[in-house]
């Protein structure tokens, strides 16, 4: 018992309160049970009984940790048999006495080590005593069940009472207690009871002699738990030696994941400004789309986190629409840049950017994965765009996302052929291409983050428009959507949306 039990806590109380109802519990019994059950104690079975029962006591072996074990329950069982109440108070006293030799523990936790064991001892007295059959060899089946009920009930009250005072003395449950700590000894118990069931009936037949002899039994199996306790306790070392080599290893493998996490965050930080830094070489070609590239990204993974899909792939979508512009790099700056009409050999050379861009992207292989997104960023949905006239869910979703941003970047952005659209405008003309050129569901998740984040969210990208010009160009819509300006505007109208 733990010497906080005197303090004036609840639970301390409560333990002190526990502590004396079984230290009185146990003189009552030794009282009441001695005039009621058993036989005149014999002087000298009680003196040898006592004898034994120290022995044990002194023979017990500590367990790894803060336990100990010891055969002295086959004494205190036999005495219970042989000498009644009388030979277990003594046999008991025994064992708290050497206990309180070898521990030095408080005197009333010695005064409840016996009556424990006193408790534990009036099981035999008051089933094998209490019956009228002789103990003798030839009854020994006959008492087996008795016995072993006994034997039980030994280990029932010695280990309870125990686990009681632990439990409280910790503010702990009983039953929990219990189970973890002494569940385990009900064979040990059983064993040992048994073997002192045996004890008593050597003593009957023989006297003495026959106790010295049958003795041996039990302190041979003390000595095989000695071995085998010896031998756990030195694999439970070792044990510990390999969990504190596992736990060091474990840390210097926490350490390593910590340093490896740190460098793949730089490269990741590296490999983003990467992105961001061929962005704008790609827009710097033209500087009536400068941010065009970032500005798209930054829309598209908008629409990916409102589509729900996951950061890995918004990612991805992220560095697609950064470089989906890659292929200009591959087209001419006479065409690009070319003030007049294009022809239809120029406009088929400017539809090959997203190919070129792909074919760019398949050559490095930290970047293929994009090229899908970037090649079919010009695909409509109902399979009237470029370069492969995919439609409907056969356009990868990344490429359908980009679509919808590339639109509304160039929409909200001023070009030399026209203002910058507003808001209402922009949202007005991809619910009236929905279906047709974009994918209804694209469409509807931009709108609900426009409707979450704001106008802020929409920014004109261009840094010098020549807006005179712009102002002095007619605008007009065609039933299938799409602005129709005259020649020149329309020229180069179609030459922009087309390379970007």
């Amino acid at each position: 018992l733990p010497d906080e039990a005197e303090s004036a806590h609840p639970a301390s109380i409560k333990l002190g309160v526990f502590v004396a109802t079984v230290i009185t519990a146990a003189a009552t019994a030794a009282a009441v049970s001695g005039v009621i059950f058993g036989p005149r104690p014999d002087p000298i079975a009680l003196g040898l009984l006592t004898v034994l029962a120290i022995a044990a006591e002194v023979l017990q072996m500590d367990l790894y940790g803060d336990g100990s074990i010891s055969v002295s329950a086959a004494i205190n069982f036999a005495a219970g048999v042989i000498a009644g109440m009388p030979g277990v108070v003594c046999a008991s006293a025994a064992v708290a006495l050497v206990h309180y030799i070898r521990r030095r523990p408080r005197l009333y936790k010695m005064a409840f080590n016996w009556a424990t064991h006193t408790l534990a001892g009036t099981a035999p007295v008051m089933t094998i005593n209490a019956l009228t059959i002789p103990l003798h060899a030839a009854n020994l089946l006959l008492l087996a069940f008795p016995a072993t009920v006994a034997a039980l009930a030994y280990y029932a009250i010695d280990t309870g009472l125990i686990a009681g005072a632990i439990a409280m003395s910790a503010g702990l449950g009983i039953m929990s207690t219990w189970r973890r700590q002494y569940r385990w000894l009900a064979t040990h118990y059983l064993v040992l009871c048994i073997l002192g069931l045996f004890l008593a009936a050597a003593y009957t037949a023989l006297g003495a002699p026959g106790v010295i002899v049958f003795v041996l039994p039990i302190f041979m199996m003390r000595y095989a738990q000695k071995q085998y306790v010896d031998r756990t306790t030195e694999s439970v070392r070792e044990l510990k030696r390999m969990n504190d080599e596992l736990v060091q290893a474990n840390s210097e493998i926490v350490a390593g994941s910590e340093a490896i996490q740190q460098l793949n965050n730089e490269l990741h930080a590296m490999n983003s400004e990467l992105f961001l830094t061929l962005a704008k070489i790609i827009d710097a070609r033209d500087p009536y789309v400068h941010g065009h590239a970032i500005h798209v990204a930054d829309y598209a993974a908008a629409i990916a986190m409102e589509l729900g899909l996951p950061a890995e792939r918004i990612e991805r979508i992220r560095q697609a629409a950064l470089l989906h512009d890659i292929g200009k790099i591959g087209i001419s700056e006479n065409v690009l840049h070319k003030p007049s009409k294009l022809t239809a050999e120029e406009y088929e050379y400017v539809k090959t950017h997203v190919t070129i861009g792909a074919d760019f992207l398949r050559t490095c292989r930290g970047l293929r994965h994009l090229a899908p997104f970037v090649r079919h960023h010009h695909e409509w949905w109902n399979g009237r765009g470029y370069p492969d006239g995919l439609k409907g869910e056969e356009i990868p979703i990344e490429a359908r996302i980009l679509a919808v941003c590339d639109a509304v970047e160039a929409m909200a952005s001023d070009r030399p052929y026209h203002r910058a659209m507003a808001l209402d405008e922009i949202l007005a003309e991809l619910q009236r291409c929905s279906g047709t050129q974009f994918d209804p569901v694209i469409v509807e998740a931009f709108i609900k983050v426009v409707e979450q984040k704001g106008e802020d969210l929409v920014v004109n990208s261009a840094c010098e428009v020549d807006l005179r010009q712009a102002d002095a160009w007619p605008v007009s819509f065609s039933r299938n959507g799409g602005l129709h300006p005259p020649t020149e505007w329309s020229a180069r109208k179609k030459k922009a949306e087309l390379a970007s």
